[in-house]
């Protein structure tokens, strides 16, 4: 095999490999009924290195050794009054990320070392009152950071490059929630509701792509994000049947005044879906070869309407590129049996029935028709 020019660049034979490790953990304490905190911890450490087996010799850039050791940490307090009508949840959460490059200088003929921390800090509040059994309202803020993750810093060896230079998302969000439900103890359950949000968003990480169909994730100096949600679910419509469903619009902007991305100012932001919705339906039989067992079936529908590659008030409406409207069906069905306290489940599910071309991003294509089988144990 000879190192030419093909259909998407040089040719190469890239082996990449990837290692990801993460914990969670959570302590409560009570002081009373109406007072308490939470204190969580998740640290993430991830590896990427790789090899292009075309390539002889040490100066290989798939042999460069990314590494990756986030630390998320949150405090809480809740207080609850008026009989719990009444919940404030105030946070505050620390966000750290250090990055280090290993990789081998030609020039030098010495491995270079390229590090990088941060560390930034978030708060938050978030109130509920509910107005009666029924219906009750949710108001939020948060000021939040996002760290770039090992894919959206290292690439993913194929069609996304990586870019050591991403710095963190932050951001402003309020949201604005309403919920409406059932009587309680009705034999047909039901809720509904809706979520209107704003999003102030600094440093906004994207997947942007190119002519040639490579990508690399970057960041816009400046967005907002507007939008609403609904959702709703009704369980036991008539014996066993449970039908659920959301949908979801935002109006996601460019909103930078200076920077790379200036001159697309108020467009929608590219690569990324902006009108979505999900559907669902699961029947349930109980007690079908012994006591305490179940078989359920279920099938779910995902639309995601379309959306440009790149920035939409660049070139001619004809000649853009697009990713298509996307409607997926899956459907399966899962057996749980219980047995002195130990629950099984074994779930075989079906995926996008029609086998039809869908992707998360642009060149981020998502399997077609596949079977898939799982089996969870727990206590």
């Amino acid at each position: 095999v000879y190192n030419a020019p093909g259909e998407s660049g040089m040719a190469d034979n890239l082996i990449t490999i990837s290692e990801s490790e993460f914990a969670r953990q959570q302590t409560k304490y009570h002081i009373n009924e109406k007072h308490r905190f939470n204190l969580s911890i998740a640290p993430t450490y991830a590896f990427r290195t790789g090899d292009d087996l075309l390539i002889d010799g040490p100066f290989d850039p798939a042999l460069d050794e990314g590494r990756l050791f986030d630390i998320v940490s949150g405090l809480e307090y809740q207080l609850d009054l008026l009989d719990n009508r009444l919940q404030n949840i105030a946070f505050v959460k620390n966000y750290s990320q250090n990055i280090r490059i290993e990789s081998l200088d030609p020039s030098l003929d010495e491995v270079s070392i390229d590090k990088r921390s941060v560390n930034n800090f978030g708060a938050g509040n978030g109130f509920r009152f509910n107005w009666s059994n029924r219906f009750s309202t949710k108001l939020s803020y948060e000021y939040a950071y996002r760290l770039p993750r090992q894919d959206e810093l290292f690439g993913d060896g194929q069609l996304i490059v990586q870019n050591l230079e991403l710095r963190p998302e932050n951001s402003h969000n309020f949201n604005v929630a309403l919920t409406y439900e059932s009587k309680e103890y009705a034999r047909t359950s039901w809720t509904l509701a809706t979520n209107f949000f704003l999003r102030e968003i600094n440093d906004l990480i994207f997947l942007l792509v190119d002519a040639n169909d490579f990508g690399a994730f970057q960041n816009v100096w400046s967005a907002t994000s507007t939008g609403i949600e609904f959702n709703g679910n009704i369980t036991n419509l008539f014996n066993g049947l449970t039908l659920s469903g959301n949908l979801t619009y935002q109006n996601y902007r460019n909103t930078s005044d200076t920077g790379p991305f200036v001159q697309f100012r108020d467009d929608r932001i590219p690569n990324t879906p902006y009108f979505f919705a999900n559907g669902g339906a699961e029947y349930q039989w109980n007690n079908i070869f012994q006591k305490n067992d179940r078989i359920s079936t279920f099938w779910n529908l995902r639309f995601v309407n379309a959306f440009f590659v790149g920035w939409e008030s660049a070139g001619l409406q004809q000649f853009k590129q697009e990713v298509p409207n996307q409607t997926i069906h899956n459907a399966g069905i899962t057996y749980r049996l219980k047995i002195n306290g130990l629950q099984s489940d074994l779930t075989v599910e079906l995926q996008n029935l029609r086998n039809a071309k869908v992707f998360d991003f642009f060149g981020v294509q998502r399997p077609g028709r596949a079977v898939f089988v799982k089996l969870t144990t727990q206590l």
